[in-house]
């Protein structure tokens, strides 16, 4: 993927590049983990001192070139010339400058007034490549939804279908329970699955997109991202299930602790976000309802169990304590 440079004062850059040929010499079989900091330090050489080192087969200094000429990073831009070098890592062996492909190639490049449109097919088979050892599961998941969103617009159902099928394949492997990793692999690492990938299989199957809509496998996914990260977008799926009935019974007192605990996931910034719905809720609950929901709502944190109807009589227990004081006073 396109990494960021690094400051390197120009004086010491000879001293830089001795020491980079040394360790080439006495180590000449190096990890991915150690190949991407190379391509960091190297991204910020001048391309006349990178490019001897391409001619002679250096990947890394192939892939630092094809990042410089196709972001025009210290050099004019060249597109063409950034894929070309870029292209050339990746069948040398730099699996990074396949996910790096199957980037430029999704998100399009608009530089200096020159566009490139996406090419999803491009992206797909850049992905794979790099998916088929290891890495990049998410983005060819992400890469095969574009491409199946083309599809649609072309009115191609078949081609549709295939790529969304693809899709799913690649989200659920994300989702799942990984137990190994490539060496070197520098993105997160989640041995319970990735819970932006289990929210997403969770919407999947909400809509039935590519699966057999189901609201039950949906809560499924929903619960599995929630409990894993706390995440936002999965608290408010699971309050709208329990407050309209999706695949559960209606419970008002559960879709009030789900929105009260999704801005933990959402960000400081949206401590009001679900300050409506949660208004819209207390009319419909009894005071000790509130009372005790607003109790689960203080207390719970990620780690702790997700709460569940199960979980409802402790609350209610507390919600009667914390009444009588109020009514009671000592």
């Amino acid at each position: 993927m396109r990494t960021k440079n690094r400051s390197v004062r120009p004086h010491t850059i000879p001293l830089l590049l001795t020491a980079v040929a040394s360790i080439l010499v006495l180590v000449p079989s190096i990890s991915s983990a150690q190949a991407l900091e190379r391509v960091d330090e190297l991204s910020s050489f001048p391309i006349y001192h990178l490019m001897p080192m391409a001619k002679k087969g250096d990947v890394d200094a192939e892939e630092a070139i094809g990042l410089k000429y196709a972001y025009g990073e210290g050099v004019k831009w060249n597109l063409p010339k950034g894929i070309h070098w870029l292209s050339k890592a990746a069948h040398d062996g730099s699996v990074d400058a396949d996910c790096s492909l199957g980037e430029l190639y999704d998100d399009g490049l608009l530089f200096a007034g020159h566009h490139m449109r996406p090419d999803y097919a491009k992206s797909v088979k850049w992905y794979r490549r790099a998916a088929e050892k290891g890495w990049c599961w998410l983005q060819l998941a992400r890469a095969y939804d574009d491409k199946a969103g083309s599809d649609a617009d072309r009115n191609d159902r078949a081609l549709y279908e295939s790529d969304t099928r693809a899709a799913v394949h690649w989200w659920r492997k994300e989702a799942e329970p990984r137990t190994s990793y490539p060496a070197g692999y520098p993105y997160g690492k989640f041995p319970k699955g990735n819970p932006m990938a289990q929210e997403h299989m969770g919407y999947l199957y909400r809509f039935g997109l590519g699966v057999p809509q189901s609201y039950k496998r949906a809560l499924v996914w929903y619960r599995r991202s929630a409990a894993q990260q706390g995440g936002g977008d999965a608290m408010m799926s699971l309050a709208y299930f329990y407050e309209h009935g999706l695949g559960v019974p209606v419970n008002f007192e559960l879709a009030y602790i789900y929105y009260g605990l999704a801005p933990q996931g959402l960000g400081p910034q949206c401590h009001q976000c679900t300050k409506g719905n949660l208004d819209e809720l207390a009319k419909k609950m009894s005071p000790r309802e509130v009372v005790g929901a607003q109790a689960i709502v203080s207390t719970w944190h990620q780690g702790m169990p997700l709460p569940t109807a199960h979980g409802l009589s402790v609350m209610a227990d507390h919600a009667d304590k914390v009444m009588e004081k109020s009514f009671f006073p000592e």
